[in-house]
C-alpha cells in the first residue's frame, strides 16, 4: 500500500517530462528554422548546450515582445505556433557585422518567394 503513492508520483513525473519534451522538439526546430539557433550538419537537439537554448528562447521572446525569461512557457509556445511568413528573423553572424552608411541604388530581398507558414 505504501508503494502506490511512490508509483503515482513517478507516473506524474514522467508525464510532466514527456509533455516538456513534446514542446521542446518543435521549439528547437522553430528556433533552428528562423535563425535563433545555428543550423549544424546534424539535427540532434543534444548538440546544443542548455545555455544556447535558453539564450535562443530569450531572443524569441524579445522578438515577440514577451518578457525575456528563457523559459518555454505557454505564451512563448503560442508565439512559436502562430502563423507567420517563412523569412528568418535573425540575421546570420557574417551578415550582421556588415554596416553601410549609405546605399546607392535599391536594396532588395535575397529571398524572392515568400511563403506564409
Amino acid at each position: 500500500m505504501a508503494q502506490y503513492p511512490l508509483h503515482l508520483f513517478g507516473l506524474c513525473f514522467l508525464c510532466l517530462i514527456s509533455l516538456r519534451l513534446m514542446h521542446g522538439a518543435p521549439a528547437i526546430d522553430f528556433m533552428r528554422r528562423f535563425g535563433y539557433l545555428e543550423k549544424g550538419p546534424t539535427q540532434a537537439e543534444a548538440l546544443y548546450s542548455g545555455e544556447a537554448i535558453i539564450d535562443a528562447i530569450k531572443h524569441v521572446q524579445k522578438f515577440g515582445a514577451l518578457p525575456q525569461t528563457g523559459v518555454l512557457d505557454r505564451r512563448t509556445i503560442e508565439l512559436m505556433s502562430a502563423p507567420r511568413c517563412g523569412v528568418v528573423d535573425v540575421m546570420q553572424h557574417d551578415q550582421s557585422l556588415r554596416h553601410r552608411r549609405y546605399v546607392i541604388g535599391s536594396e532588395s530581398w535575397r529571398k524572392r518567394r515568400i511563403t506564409y507558414l
